[in-house]
């Protein structure tokens, strides 16, 4: 299972359309989070 796991990952790493799905989804990430923490000082 660890295998499998870390093999997907590497695949993930390797290829660039899964790079950057991964950056898409950290600067989402980042947006929500700065949305809520600006909520919540209003």
């Amino acid at each position: 299972m660890k295998s499998m796991i870390l093999n997907s990952m590497y695949r993930l790493h390797k290829d660039e359309a899964g790079q950057g799905l991964v950056e898409y989804v950290l600067i989402v990430a980042l947006v929500a989070f700065a949305a809520t923490a600006g909520m919540t000082t209003l």
